[in-house]
């Protein structure tokens, strides 16, 4: 098998990035967008919140209920533990840009 090759960056405001490509499946696009803030970084008086962000930030997304009132076939995920938060999205290749939008 040929090696993975993968494309890193990082964007203007400091994001790093991580490419790869694969031909399986065809015309699927999928991002894991990957935050370093977890619940080791709440108080007390905190407790729970690094959770219920992920929750506001992506369910209750305006443009991701948008997207799926049109028919735009998205896959989704998102799941916080001690030292992050990680959301998952798995889209056609046709709407990368609305992908990209969602976790935006």
């Amino acid at each position: 098998a040929e090696p993975l090759r993968c494309t890193r960056g990082v964007l203007p405001n400091g994001l790093r990035y991580v490419i790869f490509r694969h031909a399986i499946p065809p015309g699927r696009f999928e991002a894991h967008l990957e935050v370093h803030v977890g619940s080791v970084d709440e108080s007390d008086a905190q407790r729970g919140m690094a959770h219920m962000m992920e929750h506001i930030c992506f369910l209750g997304s305006r443009r991701r209920v948008e997207l799926s009132s049109r028919g735009v076939g998205m896959t989704s995920n998102a799941l916080t533990d001690f030292q992050q938060t990680v959301y998952h999205l798995n889209v056609g290749a046709e709407h990368l840009g609305d992908g990209l939008d969602v976790l935006a």
